[in-house]
């Protein structure tokens, strides 16, 4: 039992590696997709939230001094329909390569059928 979770936490390490690898805009991208995909919002949600988020700066980063460059930053968050999509993609991607994963490692596993 150890061994698998050994193994689970591997996979879930690359993920989260090349995560961290990737710069903070990407990242950002990531999260909203991530929350966006979890609610079953449509991915052209992106945009909405991303202006949402700018006019909230306005008001909650008023007295920071560098609060142009902050809503600067957010406005250059690659947030589209398509950037939605293709995050999709590749999370989809790499929970199927876990699963490959998990499945190749465990010594056994059960399979049920349901009758038609």
């Amino acid at each position: 039992m150890a061994e698998l979770i050994r193994k689970s936490q591997q996979s879930t390490s690359k993920f989260n590696n090349w995560l961290q690898s990737a710069s903070n805009l990407t990242a950002v991208s990531f999260v909203v997709s991530y929350e966006i995909m979890k609610f079953g919002k449509p991915f052209t949600d992106e945009e909405y939230i991303k202006k949402c988020f700018i006019g909230m700066s306005e008001h909650l980063f008023s007295e920071f001094k560098n609060k142009i460059e902050i809503i600067n930053k957010i406005k250059d968050i690659p947030l589209s329909a398509t950037t939605v999509r293709d995050i999709a993609v590749r999370m989809a991607e790499n929970v199927t390569e876990q699963q490959f994963f998990d499945l190749k490692s465990s010594p056994v596993f059960s399979l049920a059928c349901d009758e038609l």
